[in-house]
């Protein structure tokens, strides 16, 4: 949230009309609307119907027509196991043409390359989710945080820039 949250502030210094939406918030029980950093944000419950959320998220869309969409990717915010198998094909039907760029925080378990057994079966079913998730997706733009995790998407057929994360740690807030 507060990566999400920093780069929303600095795309509305900018002149950019913003909107934070949270489809799977572990901290809310119903839908909550609101204001964070001078942006609106909507914060859809983990816990609720996928299909409510994603007709929630479709509604918006279409009512503001944004000229991009940025996902901020961590599998295992969208699944528990972090296998979100429909999840690319959901998203971009409820997001339709609009331009998609996404964030990988994080992907695979393993996906450093470490030896245990169960981890590479694990990473393996993962990185086959993922692969077909950003298939069903068709970023326009896809940014990673480090060399192995761009390295890691590659190896799936996909292109990945470096965007360093900044700090969410400011001096005047202290």
């Amino acid at each position: 949230g507060d990566y999400t949250v920093e780069i929303a502030r600095r795309l509305l210094s900018s002149g950019h009309s913003v909107a934070i939406i949270s489809i799977a918030d572990r901290h809310v029980d119903i839908r909550s609307d609101g204001l964070r950093a001078g942006c609106k944000t909507i914060r859809l419950p983990k816990q609720s119907d996928w299909n409510a959320r994603w007709k929630q998220l479709r509604e918006y869309i279409e009512e503001n027509k944004p000229d991009w969409v940025s996902l901020q990717w961590v599998g295992f915010g969208y699944q528990d196991k972090g296998l979100p198998i429909f999840f690319g094909r959901h998203l971009r039907n409820a997001i339709g043409a609009t331009s998609l760029h996404v964030m990988c925080h994080e992907i695979w378990v393993e996906a450093d390359g470490s030896k245990s057994f169960k981890g590479r079966v694990y990473s393996q079913l993962q990185r086959e989710v993922h692969r077909r998730c950003f298939k069903a997706l068709r970023p326009a733009c896809i940014h990673t945080t480090t060399e192995p995790y761009k390295r890691a998407l590659e190896l799936i057929g996909f292109s990945a820039g470096i965007l360093p994360l900044g700090s969410n740690i400011h001096g005047d807030e202290y």
